[in-house]
């Protein structure tokens, strides 16, 4: 997947998210959670800098509930 000047908004489905955390456990840098421990997004915005730590929180939700989404199309 390319990265072009649009960037990537990552995005989290909450009703697939089942609150493992491992998306925050990989990549706390761009993931939180909440109170509940579920995952909240501190950045959505994803560009050249952390395109790589995205993907690497995406390959590792077990529920595949982590999105990168093309800006232009993001459902936010």
């Amino acid at each position: 997947m390319p990265v072009d000047d649009a960037g990537f908004t990552l995005e989290v489905d909450r009703k697939a998210c089942a609150g493992h955390g491992m998306c925050y456990g990989t990549r706390p840098e761009l993931i939180d959670c909440d109170d509940e421990g579920y995952p909240v997004i501190t950045d959505p915005n994803i560009g050249l800098s952390t395109i790589d730590s995205a993907r690497d929180a995406v390959a590792v939700c077990p529920e595949r509930a982590l999105e990168l989404v093309p800006r232009s199309t993001s459902h936010a």
